[in-house]
């Protein structure tokens, strides 16, 4: 590397990585990331901090208020630093614990390289400061380890109560880093000299900083609700307020767990890492590649944990943590909503720092190329590079309703669309307004109007309507996963000759 200095490399992966998200983002935008640019623009004070995520919206509400562009503008910047933050921060932990240069940037490479994190780092949602904590946290735990101090489990304890407040999540992997520190504590190991009082130092500079911001969220929520005239919520109603709604987020609280879900679970975690087709549109030899990657990952992981075992100190503190995080993670997901991907994202780095540590250790014994299980770990790499260039952004970074703003040559064009939840993203990302249609569309064109109408449909709806066989087609384009094909129609001529 010559001069290239570790801080170097850390701020020219950042740079890259929110370069290469901010102009390669997704069009596809989740129903919870329009609820963001609503609540951006609405000044929603309640939603702004969400206690589920209080610092979630942070960033991108920061830009939009100092910026002055439109919200989903304002996200996307905030998103593309956080995402190169992420990847900057996850190389340098690893080479922390490395001490490698090269393949802790193959592994930021990796994570760079899902589709969870690329997808989530470009989508106006929550979770890219939820991707930094973890990060973070998981830098600041390595660097404790290696040489325990007062200042560095201080660190290490606002490192925890920044993942505490950007996601709740985040309680399992902050709690067992508490846990980790007790055990070392109790142990009294001379190569790991952890005492009882980083634990004390831990557990107030994670937990404090993390009551105090809650009761101070919940006052300017009281206080912005006795402005509008409404009785305010008490602390523990609105602190538990997401779990108390979990019918309306249709969480299952453990109503769906079970073996018979199980498959669900897995293809949901296989989904963070790449663009999986749903399984009822999947064909067989999209399937087949999909279970090849599938297989190598578990067997890695498998052999992963059976050599780490016999690491020394710090290095099986750092499995533990991993492992135990990731089978805790694993569980609530699968318990609280089975098949939401939400719940899997920051997973995804604490199966990266297992695969640096493992690399690492089989480096020591033999060259790549006279090592089976580094062959494999390369051709898994291999294979996620080729998923996303061939499934993730040619899916991702066309259609969506970008589509139809790009034929938008005038802020007066109406559009209606079938479809109610493509009509709220519209007015977020144009100047123009949105109809819906109804559900007789096909009976009767709209009333006689001046202004120039296009009409979005399903592309099988426009066959089955003669209405629309003299209208001219526009475009066609994607939304979801579920590959139905919508078409923009200019009506104008149609609705004028009425």
């Amino acid at each position: 590397m010559g001069s290239w200095s570790k801080y170097r490399i850390f701020v020219l992966l950042w740079l890259l990585t929110a370069l290469y998200i901010a102009f390669l983002p997704t069009r596809h935008y989740t129903a919870d990331a329009v609820n963001n640019l609503t609540y951006l623009e609405a000044h929603n004070v309640f939603e702004s901090w969400h206690s589920q995520h209080l610092l979630g919206l942070k960033p991108g509400e920061w830009v939009y208020a100092l910026s002055g562009l439109r919200a989903w503008q304002a996200m996307r910047i905030a998103q593309a630093l956080m995402g190169g933050l992420t990847v900057a921060l996850l190389y340098l932990g690893l080479q922390e614990l490395t001490q490698r240069r090269w393949l802790p940037i193959v592994c930021g490479l990796c994570l760079w390289l899902s589709y969870g994190f690329w997808h989530y780092s470009s989508d106006p949602d929550i979770y890219s400061i939820g991707y930094v904590a973890v990060a973070l946290l998981m830098w600041s735990y390595v660097r404790y380890l290696r040489a325990p101090s007062n200042n560095r489990v201080i660190v290490l304890g606002l490192s925890a109560a920044f993942a505490l407040l950007s996601h709740q999540i985040n309680v399992e992997l902050a709690g067992l880093i508490g846990l980790s520190l007790m055990i070392g504590a109790f142990r009294k190991q001379t190569n790991l000299p952890i005492n009882w009082r980083h634990v004390i130092f831990y557990a107030t500079f994670s937990l404090l900083p993390t009551i105090v911001l809650y009761v101070l969220s919940w006052l300017i929520v009281s206080h912005a609700f006795a402005q509008q005239g409404t009785a305010s919520p008490a602390f523990f109603e609105w602190l538990l307020r997401y779990f108390r709604s979990a019918d309306s987020g249709q969480a299952t609280w453990g109503i769906s767990f079970g073996l018979s879900t199980l498959p669900t679970a897995i293809y949901t975690l296989l989904s963070s890492w790449i663009l999986v087709p749903l399984l009822a549109s999947a064909s067989v030899w999209q399937l087949i590649p999909i279970g090849i990657f599938a297989v190598l990952i578990i067997v890695l992981l498998i052999r992963m944990v059976v050599t780490l075992i016999a690491a020394d100190t710090v290095e099986r503190y750092i499995l533990w943590i991993c492992v135990v995080t990731l089978i805790a993670n694993g569980i609530s997901g699968w318990w609280w909503q089975t098949g939401n991907i939400k719940f899997y994202l920051f997973m995804q780095i604490n199966v990266i720092y297992l695969v640096g540590l493992y690399t690492s250790k089989r480096l020591n014994n033999a060259p790549i190329l006279h090592n089976p299980d580094l062959i494999l770990a390369l051709a898994a790499l291999l294979m996620l590079l080729a998923f996303h260039v061939t499934l993730t952004l040619p899916f991702e970074t066309l259609g969506g309703v970008f589509e139809v703003a790009a034929h938008l040559t005038d802020d007066k064009i109406v559009v209606a669309f079938q479809d109610p939840y493509q009509s709220r993203i519209l007015p977020y990302i144009t100047a123009n307004k949105a109809l819906i249609l109804p559900a007789d569309f096909c009976s009767a064109l709209p009333s006689n109007t001046d202004q120039a109408v296009l009409w979005v449909v399903r592309q099988d709806a426009v066959a089955q309507c003669p209405l629309l066989a003299s209208a001219t087609e526009i475009s066609r384009f994607q939304v979801d996963r579920t590959r139905v094909i919508w078409s923009l129609l200019d009506m104008t001529s149609s609705v004028q000759t009425k």
